[in-house]
């Protein structure tokens, strides 16, 4: 790599300094620590500050180890919280990557902080300090630019477990009773997506796919549907070689139906961008179905609450086989009792107690008769009572049991959308390795390949298994060459003598000039009996 970068002669003076920004960052993309001699000078300052923040947290790693006392480490949390509030001052990060500068910590520096506060099971801080220390993980690691040679994959499995033991972070212990507190749910979740595909470059093995995709889907539905999309495709990316390989050419080369189903199907995919959400959709919504069974069963219930709303039984309390009028009987023993209580006075001046018990059962009739009706007034309102509370009982009993059932039906519904959830999810993530195996072989409808092209790049690539084939085959080519009526000249292939491709069929068992000639003659090949359009040649580079 050159120390200077290389200008042309006479160049715009703002052409010029883009030239050498662009220049810049792809040098310091190789090497954070080369730096060219011609730099932007507010891109020479911001390097600096990059460098003097790295080096502060070396240090605070430092420090970190040889921690021994609360008061040490109480210093220590003050450091950390000066230097991140550096670092997350003013964008720093979007500048640093604007200008090719990289800001990175040793990987021992890393684990150090990251485990000090993250582990501090003794630190006797609040619940909201605890959230706070791992949230500057969660910045640290955000702000970092990884590197595939620069963390080991020990730094990668303990960094990924570290986020799926505090995924909850951001999901329970951040409450929600705010829309302030909503945005710091979505903010580290935001977060915890953007270091998860940072991480990426770490997992060399490509062994840690599930993990990484049920970190994501943790957090996934408190960001956008488009940050969603986006970063599920930058996952999908690294993930592409872990695709099945497919199978042979024969296997697209079926029935003519087959194919013209198989690219109407790439043609609906092409156009029909909604369809998806549409079908899906369509399949959920069965308001109608389930509005249809709600009313068979309300109406049921309807009918059993109109069989125990009303007692016919009731209407027999009415009846009366007795002719006793309550009111005039009543009246009638009271004005009795209360005459042989005016007499009994003269009969009995000096209260004897026998007298009074003699008066009694004189009276008997009387006293039995108006107990009698006393309780049977009272009758009525007791059973009324009892009934009433019979009532509220019920009436309980049956809330309870329509909250068991909106419970129940919730845990239904909830399942089934974490079913459809599950299946959408790994509908989206295998549409974007699809898409992105397709990119990675660099096969695009802008490019468009001729016949020839195909034919030499086949050739091209199998020209070397050619070689070592050709040995092998050349006695049975001359047998079969024998009982032919192709004539050729079997010499040897040169970079004049070029070798033929018989167009379609594609076999090449022939000099260009005998294949001519014999097509000319007869335009079969000799070895498939297809016709041929016409022989094509080979250039010579392919094989020499």
């Amino acid at each position: 790599m050159s120390d200077s970068v290389d200008l042309p002669d006479v160049l715009d003076p703002e052409d010029q300094l883009n030239q050498v920004r662009n220049q810049v960052c792809v040098l310091l993309s190789d090497s954070v620590d080369h730096l060219p001699v011609l730099l932007d000078p507010e891109v020479q300052v911001l390097n600096q500050e990059t460098r003097d923040i790295e080096k502060r947290f070396e240090s605070i790693a430092m420090a970190i180890g040889d921690c021994n006392g609360a008061d040490t480490e109480v210093t220590i949390l003050i450091d950390i919280s000066k230097a991140m509030s550096t670092l997350l001052l003013n964008g720093f990060t979007r500048r640093t990557s604007s200008n090719g500068i990289v800001f990175s910590l040793q990987e021992e520096s890393l684990l150090t902080i990251m485990k000090f506060l993250g582990e501090r099971t003794h630190w006797k801080g609040s619940e909201k300090t605890l959230i706070e220390d791992n949230m500057s993980v969660l910045h640290l690691l955000e702000e970092l630019q990884f590197r595939e040679s620069a963390y080991s994959s020990a730094f990668f499995e303990y960094a990924l477990k570290w986020l799926e033991d505090r995924w909850v972070i951001v999901s329970t212990e951040f409450p929600r009773n705010s829309p302030q507190d909503a945005n710091s749910v979505k903010q580290g979740a935001r977060t915890i997506i953007k270091i998860l595909n940072k991480l990426l470059v770490c997992d060399k093995e490509r062994s840690h796919e599930t993990r990484i995709l049920k970190l994501f889907w943790n957090h996934a539905s408190d960001v956008s549907e488009i940050e969603q999309a986006f970063r599920l495709s930058e996952i999908a990316k690294h993930y592409s070689s872990n695709i099945p390989k497919a199978g042979g050419q024969e296997e697209f080369l079926k029935m003519t139906e087959d194919q013209a189903s198989f690219l109407h199907a790439c043609s609906i995919a092409d156009k029909d961008t909604t369809s998806f959400y549409t079908e899906v959709n369509g399949a959920l919504n069965q308001t109608e179905v389930y509005g249809q069974i709600a009313r068979c069963w309300v109406e049921k219930e309807e009918n059993l609450h109109t069989k125990a709303s009303s007692c016919e039984l009731a209407y027999a309390f009415s009846i009366d086989f007795t002719e006793t009028a309550r009111l005039n009987t009543a009246k009638m023993c009271l004005d009795r009792l209360d005459f042989a209580k005016k007499i009994s006075s003269d009969l009995n001046p000096y209260n004897s107690d026998t007298f009074a018990s003699v008066m009694d059962n004189v009276m008997s009739p009387e006293l039995t008769s108006l107990n009698a009706l006393k309780k049977e007034t009272k009758l009525r309102k007791e059973a009324i009572h009892q009934v009433e509370k019979i009532s509220e009982k019920h009436r309980q009993a049956y809330e309870a049991v329509k909250k068991q059932q909106y419970e129940r039906f919730q845990e239904i519904f909830q399942a089934r959308q974490k079913e459809v959830e599950d299946v959408v999810r790994e509908a989206l993530y295998k549409k974007e390795k699809y898409l992105a195996s397709v990119a990675k072989e660099s096969i695009s409808s802008a490019v468009t390949l001729t016949s020839e092209d195909v034919l030499k790049k086949i050739v091209q690539q199998a020209g070397g298994a050619l070689k070592l084939a050709e040995g092998k085959q050349e006695a049975h080519r001359l047998e079969k060459a024998q009982k032919s009526e192709f004539a050729v000249c079997y010499l040897e292939f040169t970079k004049k003598r070029k070798r033929a491709c018989l167009d379609p069929c594609g076999h090449v068992n022939a000099c260009f000039s005998c294949a001519t000639k014999a097509w000319e003659t007869k335009p079969n090949c000799p070895l498939c009996r297809v016709r041929i359009e016409k022989p094509i040649p080979l250039p010579a580079q392919l094989f020499f």
